[in-house]
């Protein structure tokens, strides 16, 4: 089922959509099942044992992704949506799918929203009025607040945008923009620092966020059910945030590239 004119207009408009239910809870509990005898074989982490979760954020799960692993992932509810944002049959379908995002707790540690690792996932290059293909991020468990759960800057690929239509993003690297937007504008500058705020930085950067050259932007964490999917703009800034509760996040990653030869559409 296509998205309907209000979920593309969130999409365009924030950078994020979410698809509830996109993909069945038993699946994303296989990959989960998957994903745990990996970290036991390669790192020594025991699923019902946290004195063993030294690892923080593990890696190496390439040879879930060759396997097949996370392909349950892509079932009707994301085909439709990727064939409505990038056009039927015009995006890469790739023989391996999915990289896990693994982030374990630290214990003792106070959330707060991160100043460092904010970055595009594609550089912002070549038309603003092209979608470049879309980032998917799959919870195979619930994410809660705080759980270490992706941060976006919502809208912030609207501005970014502005400055490829400028002729000012260059090679659209993210060192760049991030240059850029904070020299501009002090919103950014805050969230990007270590500049004393009115408030504490949850209030300043998410609840009440700030409106520029016409954008809405703020800070929003990406929490999710089991089987739901969101879709990123590939120019929203993004960042990794700590895990501050009991659980590990485990979430499933993938780039989605439209086809070279099919490189026009609307962002």
């Amino acid at each position: 089922m296509a998205l309907s004119p209000a979920q593309r207009q969130i999409f365009f408009d924030r950078g994020t959509l979410r698809l509830n239910s996109a993909f069945p809870d038993a699946d994303a509990a296989r990959m989960v099942d998957r994903i745990w005898g990996l970290l036991e074989d390669k790192y020594g982490l025991r699923r019902e044992d946290p004195t063993t979760w030294t690892e923080k954020q593990p890696t190496g799960f390439q040879s879930l992704t060759r396997s097949g692993a996370f392909h349950a992932i892509v079932g009707p509810s994301l085909i439709d949506a990727l064939n409505d944002l990038l056009g039927n049959a015009e995006w890469n379908s790739t023989r391996t799918w999915g990289v896990p995002l693994v982030t374990f707790p630290e214990s003792g540690r106070m959330w707060d929203v991160p100043k460092n690792q904010w970055h595009l996932d594609f550089p912002a290059r070549g038309s603003a009025d092209e979608l470049p293909g879309i980032r998917v991020l799959a919870f195979i468990a619930p994410v809660e607040a705080r759980s270490g759960g992706t941060v976006v800057a919502v809208g912030s690929h609207r501005l970014v945008k502005h400055l490829v239509a400028r002729g000012l993003a260059h090679e659209g690297q993210s060192t760049v923009l991030r240059d850029s937007l904070a020299s501009s504008h002090s919103w950014f500058r805050n969230l990007w620092s270590e500049a004393a705020l009115d408030k504490d930085r949850a209030s300043c950067l998410m609840a009440d966020g700030e409106r520029i050259e016409g954008v809405d932007v703020r800070v929003d964490e990406l929490t999710g059910a089991t089987g739901d999917i969101i879709l990123m703009h590939p120019w929203t800034f993004h960042a990794p945030a700590p895990n501050c509760s009991w659980m590990p996040r485990m979430m499933v990653s993938h780039s989605v590239f439209r086809k070279a030869e099919n490189r026009t559409g609307h962002v």
